[in-house]
């Protein structure tokens, strides 16, 4: 297992990171424990106070971070500073609500539940938002009063670097927060360390069904923000100007590498035309470049198995009777580039309808009822968000409370928000992440006397 930048778009190695040694592993594990002796005794309104410095930190060295982030995994660099500012939004956030979040409940006038930090928590995050992710897992279980240990995705070592960096600029403790680069025989190790409490992950479905059976055999924790299939669901009363609008952020945002992006495009045939040849004409506009330049709104794939993926997903729709009205493969061979792409006449039974697609590539489907499009957006192993369109208020409330999805946004971008609790249900995954279940999720709820 290789630490090392490699860029998308000219697949230079431009970075290598080497991997802890065992011994240098347990150092960092011991002063985490030791850390987290210290770090649980202070009060809410001492651990908060480095969340202001980081989020001041984060805006001074946006230009910076948001570079590294274009050169590791092929970011534009107008959506990293975007990914900057909503880390620096999660900061203040629980600034101002982490007293709020772990209150005691009480129960009578005797007894109250009381939020007790667990420990050391390992977050095993992903590259394709590598700040963000990381933000979101660790800022919440820091303020509940555990610490943290975060290992990044091998492709993202840089950013990775940066994070430390601003932790310990902020006046965080390396065993508060700590970053390790550790291969997967030491992330197998320290699940069944005793040491280790509580794991987080953000990743593909597989790799979170791994950690979760090694955790079980240790009865571990776990949050799990796994793959998703999310179903765009356009009924023939919408706002078609909105929704096309929306619908190109979620699906092409991020070169189409997001858990929560419009993946399934449901469209009610009396508009399916409209809605289609519309959304062709948006996404041949669609500017691919270097992810450095200002103007980039598609720069290349992170990494080319995914590449590889996406040529496979589209190929077997195309045997299946689908059509291409655009894109469809790459750019060239030799590139990271997918070419977006538009699908017509998808079925039920092709890969891009079944499997997450994560890549730059928007499949419509056509619906009759309503109650046919609950059935084909419910079926999946996913089930992570979904957004429903209409202008009808009742019909949207209904199609929303029938999907099975641990998200679900009527008119509007479906997107993870400090405010609100964020996960999915089936394959996409156990838990929650964000608003007061983000700091709790870590934490041991005890039913205590309390006659203060």
């Amino acid at each position: 297992m290789k630490y090392q930048t490699v860029s998308p778009l000219t697949q230079e190695v431009l970075f290598e990171q080497e991997i802890l040694s065992d011994i240098e592993l347990e150092k960092q594990v011991q002063k985490s424990l030791t850390s987290f002796i210290s770090w649980k005794q202070k009060s809410i309104e001492e651990r908060i106070t480095i969340l202001p410095k980081l989020a001041d930190l984060l805006r001074k060295n946006k230009e910076n971070l948001s570079r590294l982030s274009a050169i590791e995994m092929g970011k534009p660099v107008s959506e990293a500073a975007l990914e900057i500012e909503k880390c620096a939004v999660l900061c203040e956030h629980y600034h101002t609500h982490s007293q709020e979040y772990l209150k005691p409940v009480r129960f009578d006038d005797q007894y109250a539940l009381y939020y007790v930090p667990m420990g050391i928590i390992l977050s095993i995050m992903p590259w394709n938002f590598p700040y963000w992710q990381v933000f979101r897992a660790v800022i919440p279980a820091l303020m509940a009063g555990n610490v943290v240990l975060v290992k990044h995705a091998p492709n993202v070592p840089q950013c990775a670097v940066a994070i430390k960096d601003l932790f310990a600029q902020a006046g965080v403790a390396e065993g508060v927060f700590a970053n390790v680069f550790i291969s997967h025989e030491q992330v197998s190790r320290l699940i069944a360390d005793k040491r280790i409490q509580g794991i987080s992950l953000t990743g593909s479905t597989r790799a979170g069904i791994a950690v979760n059976e090694q955790a079980a055999k240790y009865l571990k924790k776990v949050v799990l923000e796994l793959g998703g299939s999310d179903p765009f669901i356009v009924c023939e009363d919408t706002n078609v100007e909105q929704a096309l609008k929306v619908l190109m952020r979620s699906r092409f945002g991020n070169c189409g590498q997001s858990c929560i992006a419009a993946k399934r495009i449901l469209v009610q045939e009396n508009i399916a035309e409209t809605f289609t040849t519309l959304l062709h004409k948006e996404i041949k506009k669609l500017r691919l470049g270097d992810p450095l330049e200002q103007d980039t709104q598609i720069g290349p794939m992170a990494r080319k198995d995914l590449v590889e993926v996406a040529v496979s997903q589209v190929e077997d729709a195309l045997q299946k009777g689908a059509k291409c009205l655009t894109g469809g493969k790459r750019k060239d061979n030799q590139s990271n580039f997918f070419l977006p792409t538009l699908l017509t006449h998808v079925t039920s039974d092709m890969r891009v309808m079944q499997e997450e697609v994560f890549a730059p590539v928007a499949s419509v489907y056509r619906f009759k009822t309503i109650e046919e499009v609950i059935e084909v957006a419910n079926n999946t192993d996913y089930g992570l968000g979904a957004s429903v369109w209409t202008q009808n208020k009742i019909q949207g409330e209904y199609i929303a409370s029938q999907l099975l999805a641990g998200t679900v946004f009527i008119n509007g971008l479906v997107r993870s928000d400090p405010k609100y609790p964020f996960g999915g249900i089936k394959l996409s995954g156990v838990g929650k992440e964000l608003s007061y279940f983000g700091m709790q999720e870590f934490c041991y709820p005890i039913l205590r006397a309390d006659l203060s």
